[in-house]
């Protein structure tokens, strides 16, 4: 009743982001009271700290003063300049891809041909598409790419990768399957935020007697027939441990650049 999901990955990270509402952890049975929580924590020693923590209220939420966890750096993926874009990694070409949409002022046409000279001028051994931070849009912008990278992976004989995680929906998790199924792609990362095969073609209307707006799906998408219900998982798993959050690791690189 609190949290909407349709994979078991969806429902850690909304876990985590409602966590911290107190009126929900109230209405689930776990607070009593809505207006504080005794929190334990445990630090990087192992040993434990038991905090009351009180709850924020109104406008309180917009004015407070939040304390965030220093990163010694931030990975490059984390910090994209554009829709689409490519950089060499020592043998690995990574191409990064943000959103399902085109770039008016550069069209996927222009940066196909881009990524093909890249591969022409250089010694890659490895190319890897990143839709990790990719939450959909139009599926078919990337097809002429995907197409691109099969034909050159068959000439080359460079090994292709696409990297997934929890941040990976909609018709990101389309492209992952076609790079997959159609260019022959290595899936690396963490299971898809966005299930395999789900529903969409969002439609919407009012309710009448409520200023409420409800939307729902109109279209099943079976991107990948016959595969088991729930995320796009991974052929090479990758995890993070906070440590490597902190260090600005980009572990995903790491594990295609060690294949």
């Amino acid at each position: 009743p609190v949290i909407s999901y349709d994979n078991e990955t969806r429902l850690q990270t909304q876990l985590a982001a409602n966590i911290a509402d107190a009126d929900a952890l109230r209405y689930v049975g776990i607070l009593d009271d809505a207006s504080q929580a005794e929190v334990t924590f445990t630090d990087a020693e192992g040993a434990e700290h038991t905090a009351t923590i009180e709850a924020l209220v109104g406008e309180e939420m917009y004015t407070a003063q939040f304390a965030f966890l220093e990163r010694q750096a931030v990975p490059a993926a984390e910090q994209p300049s554009a829709i689409y874009e490519h950089a060499g990694y020592g043998d690995a070409l990574w191409i990064g891809y943000y959103s399902c949409a085109e770039d008016p002022e550069h069209p996927m046409a222009d940066f196909v041909q881009e990524v093909e000279q890249a591969i022409a001028d250089g010694s890659y051994t490895k190319v890897c598409v990143d839709l990790r931070y990719n939450g959909g849009g139009n599926s078919a912008v990337l097809e002429p790419l995907i197409d691109s990278l099969a034909a050159l992976r068959e000439e080359k004989g460079f090994d292709l990768y696409a990297l997934i995680g929890e941040s990976t929906f909609s018709s990101a998790v389309m492209n992952a399957a076609q790079l997959k199924t159609r260019a022959g792609a290595i899936l690396v990362g963490r299971p898809t935020g966005g299930s395999a095969n789900h529903y969409g073609e969002l439609q919407s209307f009012e309710l009448e007697h409520l200023p409420l707006t409800v939307y729902y799906s109109t279209k099943y998408f079976e991107m990948l027939p016959g595969y088991p219900a729930g995320s796009l998982e991974p052929d090479i798993k990758v995890e993070r441990t906070l440590a490597d959050y902190i260090a600005g690791t980009d572990c995903e690189m790491e594990a295609v650049l060690g294949e």
